[in-house]
């Protein structure tokens, strides 16, 4: 049976045995236009900053201009302006980065050009306040398109240690929220500008990698030359790298001391190419673009992991990194690139059915591999791919083992020239080196809780044994690994919350590495041990890691996680959020945040589920030392509005886990009121991923509720991201499960919300969420549904990508069975007098017109009437057209709810516009 339990928060409301909780609205203001939407008016602009050093962050200040926050000896602080608005307007700058050493900001500008790998960079000077542009030729001011531009470390004084100090030293990851930062310009003082810089930097332009020692001078030096004429991407990842969110990491990666450039090389000579029409403006015959675009039982791209040593300029010769051969020899996916120190490069390869994931450490000179962690997917799960682990060192243990890198050239010397010569023949693949006895790894592992699943949690990994050592555990789930307070002994991680999967906050466990010493030696931990230093070799069966192996292991007396943003621990069931503690306002339920090196301060961005504000925390007493956004200007902002009143409550489904539901009412209603108004199911998120959370945003479903006076619905059922894998994983080979769970919550919400109107339900969805939309159509047949608008849905997953394809659909025993039971197409019989709107766009990349072409064709055989639009030369995102787009659904929807709601919102509104 079907029940409900409170999830959301603010003023609790109880009918009957269900409980909502209701946020508090304005009863009358003006409703919000499709304009609004469309131009964002109201949307958050997100912190635009970064640290530079220890006691320095910048951001864009109020006027568009750059302003650097700097903390002072004494605990003060004060502001100083970087660059005034008049650059970032003149040059139409998307973003910007600032130089290590703090004489330079790159500056990104898109020109209008949405894609991210293809934008104009220019370089501004801050002493001489001046720009001149980035190119790959010398003396070239036209500032050509670069794929990605990375700036170079700049070492600190007489430390022989890059950018980054400890963070470097202790394995800083993609995950620590001051990745890129600079060196520390000293204790709680300001760096001034330089005069004499040697600063450097790296950048993609057509394939192939350049770099510039001194970026203000001409000299510039191309280490790639494979990638102009070849189906090689040198340094910038290919379509399914780029867009698959899992795969996504770095792809060019300086050592912490700038003497070594690492990078991915993406060989996309075996992808075979998806071709598509491009129409254009008033061209006579259109012209065919292509995309190499990787498809189940098709080849995907061949990555391969190179260094270069930049030490003497003379001889830039990049090498790959010697990989075992037993992973060599299969078909794998490369991430979370990372440098451990500057001698030290770690990589993730995993299998293509992702059901291994193999860490590899990799030395100076030679830079061969030894795997020193291998995951295993628990049950029906995946291992993770791109994420990056993080590495601690004891910094007491003096390791023996450290590489020699190559003679550098003197200090101060210009180089001169960039001719090379021959590189001699690589010597003969040394002996891996023996583990370190001290080097640790944190890494989110799948951690059972009896009878409750797996979760994915925080766990230490003793790398000199293969042992592991769970450090957090519980019906929660760990999110991001934040990074390592060293001085404090602190491990910092963001979770979702017990019973609230909606909210994210910040917390806090203690390490005690200390401690750990004894058992760094054999004794002492629990779980995996391959007895071993050497590669893994799987003819020997030692085991890798399995979760069902992490342990429980608590070696640090009662230690639990403490939630820094609320309070509160993960487990508790409270959010801080319901009055018990006033001084957390009730914005600050979903976080992120941002440390500065030393892990003294940190920056939180509360981002909802009210209006968002930024703050400035010291990180030791938990204090909002600074306002760096109140906010106030949006929210007053938003207080002129008629804005959707917000529930958030869970429904049991199959099998009794929990789907999370969010309600938006129109401005004014209330549950028990006696009128019924129409719903409308998005369905917008797919596997893994979450639409019901207590993030800010106010898009498309606040103007159908606000506007048009629609309940709007949104579900994350099985196959949802956040509440552990048992209800995750629910999809893994029965792709459109969730479709069940859609159908069962709105025939609950039909038959126990007076408000819903039972025969005005509607549902709209896009791409994935397009697919479910049609397939639940398909399936209705309790006649739930009125109507459905799809918006460039998948039909077939055999053209789609092949990493959602292997992991989502695919059933291990028969993937061709699941290849026909998944497609749309074969169940458009069910379709026949259904009403369902069908949108798509001709140069979309993502789903390919050819799924719509399938299912149109198998309309059109089996005689079905339907209705279709189509949109030439446009993307997935819709974006030049997107008030067309939101027209057309809108009168669609329309034309199938009527006019009934006009009279009591004439009515109840002081003013419409």
């Amino acid at each position: 049976m079907n029940t409900v339990q409170s999830t959301g928060h603010a003023t609790v409301r109880n009918k009957k045995d269900s409980q909502f909780e209701i946020e508090s609205s304005k009863l009358h203001g003006r409703r919000i236009s499709l304009y609004d939407i469309k131009s964002g008016r109201y949307e958050w602009n997100t912190q635009n900053g970064s640290w530079i050093n220890r006691y320095e962050y910048v951001f864009i200040n109020a006027e568009g201009g750059l302003t650097a926050l700097q903390i002072t000896r004494d605990g003060g602080f004060r502001f100083e302006v970087l660059m005034n608005n008049a650059t970032f307007r003149q040059l139409n700058v998307d973003s910007y980065d600032v130089s290590p050493d703090r004489n330079f900001v790159l500056l990104y500008a898109s020109n209008g050009n949405t894609q991210r790998y293809n934008r104009s960079y220019y370089i501004y000077d801050l002493a001489a306040s001046n720009v001149f542009s980035l190119s790959a030729k010398e003396s070239d001011t036209t500032a050509p398109q670069l794929q990605h531009v990375l700036w170079a470390p700049v070492a600190s004084n007489g430390s022989g240690m890059g950018v980054g100090g400890e963070k470097a030293m202790s394995g800083q990851s993609s995950h620590s929220s001051s990745a890129g930062s600079a060196g520390s310009s000293g204790a709680g003082s300001s760096p001034s500008l330089g005069t004499a810089s040697s600063q450097g930097i790296a950048y993609v332009h057509q394939g192939d990698i350049y770099y510039k020692p001194r970026v203000q001078y001409d000299l510039i030096c191309r280490i790639t030359t494979s990638g102009r004429d070849g189906p090689v991407l040198n340094g910038v990842p290919d379509w399914l790298y780029s867009n698959v969110l899992e795969l996504k990491g770095p792809s060019l990666l300086f050592s912490p001391d700038g003497q070594y450039l690492s990078f991915l090389s993406f060989n996309l000579s075996g992808v075979q190419e998806y071709q598509y029409l491009w129409y254009g403006d008033g061209q006579q015959y259109p012209k065919i673009h292509s995309l190499r675009y990787p498809k189940v039982h098709a080849a995907n791209p061949n990555v391969t992991v190179y260094v270069v040593h930049l030490g003497v300029l003379k001889y830039i010769f990049p090498k790959p990194v010697h990989v075992p051969a037993y992973i060599r020899s299969t078909d794998s996916y490369v991430g979370g690139l990372s440098w451990l120190s500057p001698t030290e490069l770690s990589v993730t390869y995993a299998s293509r059915n992702q059901s291994v994931a193999h860490v590899l450490l990799c030395r100076a000179p030679t830079f061969s591999c030894v795997e020193i962690f291998q995951e295993k997917a628990v049950a029906n799960s995946w291992v993770l791919i791109g994420e990056t682990p993080l590495f601690i060192r004891r910094p007491t243990a003096l390791e023996n083992y450290a590489a020699d890198a190559p003679q550098q050239p003197p200090a101060g010397s210009a180089p001169t020239t960039t001719t090379t010569t021959a590189a001699p023949p690589p010597p003969p693949t040394p002996p891996p080196p023996a583990m370190p006895r001290h080097l640790y790894m944190l890494k989110r592992l799948n951690v059972r809780d009896g009878s409750h699943g797996y979760y994915r949690h925080l766990v230490l990994v003793l790398l000199g044994t293969k042992r592991t050592i769970t450090l957090t555990m519980g019906q929660f789930e760990v999110t991001e690994i934040v990074g390592y307070d060293e001085r404090r002994g602190l491990v910092y991680f963001m979770a979702a919350p017990y019973h609230k999967p909606g909210q994210r906050h910040l917390y806090k466990i203690p390490l005690g590495l200390e401690q750990l010493a004894s058992m760094a030696g054999g004794g002492g931990g629990t779980g995996s041990s391959a007895g071993s230093s050497e590669p893994h070799q799987p003819e020997t069966g030692r085991p890798g890691h399995n979760a069902s192996d992490v342990l429980l292991l608590r070696p640090f007396g009662s230690a639990v996680p403490y939630c820094v943003t609320c309070g509160r621990g993960p487990t508790d069931g409270s959010d801080g959020a319901d009055g018990s503690d006033p001084k957390r306002p009730n914005n600050c339920l979903f976080n992120r945040v941002s440390f500065n090196d030393d892990y003294t301060y940190f920056v939180q961005e509360c981002l909802g589920p009210e209006s968002p504000s930024t703050y400035l925390v010291e990180a030791g007493t938990e204090r909002k030392v600074r306002v760096l956004n109140d906010g106030n200007e949006l929210r007053e902002q938003l207080v002129q509005l008629a804005k959707p009143q917000i529930m958030t409550f869970s429904v049991q489904i199959k099998y009794d886990f929990n789907a999370q539901v969010k309600l938006f009412l129109p401005p004014g209603v209330k549950e028990d009121d006696d009128l019924q108004l129409p719903l409308i199911l998005h369905i917008e998120a797919g596997p893994e991923r979450q639409l019901v959370s207590e993030e800010y945003s106010v898009d498309w479903n606040w103007y159908l509720s606000s506007h048009q006076s629609y309940i709007i619905a949104q579900i994350d059922a099985r196959g949802s991201g956040f509440q552990g894998e048992s209800l995750k994983t629910q999809i893994r080979g029965r792709v459109g499960i969730e479709v069940e769970d859609q159908l069962a919550v709105l025939m609950y919400l039909r038959d126990n919300l007076k408000l819903v109107d039972p025969n005005r339900i509607c549902v709209y969805g896009k791409g994935y969420g397009g697919y479910i939309a049609m397939q639940m159509l398909a399936t209705d047949a309790n006649q739930v549904l009125k109507c459905v608008a799809a918006i460039s849905p998948i039909v077939s997953f055999r053209y789609f990508n092949s990493f959602f394809t292997e992991r989502y659909v695919l059933q291990q025993d028969d993937t061709e069975r699941s290849l026909i039971e998944s497609d749309l197409s074969t169940k458009v019989a069910n379709l026949a007098s259904k009403n369902f709107l069908l949108i798509h766009s001709t140069a979309d990349c993502v789903v390919h017109e050819q799924h719509a072409a399938l299912l149109t064709r198998s309309l059109v055989n089996r005689g079905i009437i339907f209705r279709h639009q189509m949109y030439v030369d446009e993307d997935h995102e819709y974006r030049s057209v997107s008030e067309h787009l939101y027209h057309t659904i809108e009168t669609y929807i329309e034309e199938n709810f009527g006019n009934d709601n006009q009279d009591w919102t004439s009515a109840f509104f002081l003013s419409k516009t």
